[in-house]
């Protein structure tokens, strides 16, 4: 079984030497490969990876005697799911073999090496994912946006690095700047709701731009628009806030208009159904 996290890996040479260091290590051993499973591009943090669930059903429908794998962290990072799906290959008859790491997982120390081999593969993604959220914090605490850049934005380089790499900054995009501008100021005006939003904003010929590229707006995308405070010049994670180097696209009024519209269509829509009693006369029967 063979697994990279990401695309970029994938197209590199991660894949290829982890199919020889594992054919190197089955042929020594007088082992024949029946099948190879390649999951590129995939976490190792879940099971939902196409080529792992066709290994797992082949394990459970008794076509497998050794799974080979280059580290155990190409099969999983979670130290729950090892232990239970190991647990569960034991009780199939199917061993489990690490190419670099060499467990022998049948002895007692081999079991004390997969606990810690386990414990620390489920650290990395731990400690990745709070690097992670650390870094994004810090980034919206200088004022610099996270993840994709916002529908009314564009990417400008803004200097370089010692490094030589390149330093970005987002300025205003004058056309789709315009279609946040419309946006809110339909929906401040207490006459559209988002589907309605939507709907001008598509006839008006303005898409929606991501890393999977310019799509129709709908109203999930209008109503997350228009609780953004990234268009008043904002930057923030999660609840934390910083004065953002962008430029604002819209005005504090205009926001607050369109917030005071969104709580006027939402108490209509819970206020409770007018319901109408009919007596049917075979209704005991």
């Amino acid at each position: 079984y063979l697994r990279v996290s990401t695309e970029e890996q994938a197209e590199g040479h991660s894949l290829d030497a982890q199919r020889k260091l594992c054919t190197q290590l089955a042929a020594t051993r007088g082992w024949q490969i029946v099948a190879t499973y390649e999951d590129p591009g995939y976490s190792a943090k879940t099971e939902k990876r196409p080529a792992f669930q066709r290994l797992l059903a082949d394990a459970r429908a008794g076509n497998v005697d050794i799974i080979l794998t280059h580290k155990l962290d190409r099969f999983s990072r979670s130290i729950f799911d090892i232990f239970r799906l190991l647990r569960e290959f034991h009780e199939h008859g199917i061993s489990y073999v690490s190419a670099a790491e060499q467990f022998d997982f049948t002895t007692p120390m081999g079991k004390v090496q997969l606990a810690l081999w386990a414990a620390f593969a489920e650290w990395y993604i731990d400690n990745l994912s709070a690097e992670t959220s650390k870094g994004k914090k810090e980034r919206a605490m200088k004022g610099l946006w996270n993840g994709d850049v916002a529908f009314g934005y564009k990417r400008v380089p803004a200097g370089e690095r010692v490094t030589g790499r390149v330093i970005y900054a987002l300025e205003a995009d004058e056309h789709d700047a315009d279609g946040v501008r419309l946006a809110f100021e339909l929906y401040a005006s207490g006459q559209y709701n988002d589907r309605e939003v939507a709907a001008e904003l598509n006839r008006r010929g303005y898409l929606t731009a991501n890393k999977t590229g310019r799509r129709p707006f709908s109203k999930d995308t209008v109503c997350a628009m228009l609780k953004n405070r990234f268009f008043l010049g904002e930057a923030k994670y999660k609840s934390d806030t910083a004065v953002g180097r962008h430029p604002a696209l819209i005005d504090q009024e205009t926001f607050d208009k369109a917030q005071a519209a969104r709580a006027r269509h939402r108490g209509r829509h819970n206020k409770a159904p007018i319901t109408v009693t009919h007596t049917y006369k075979l209704s005991t029967l």
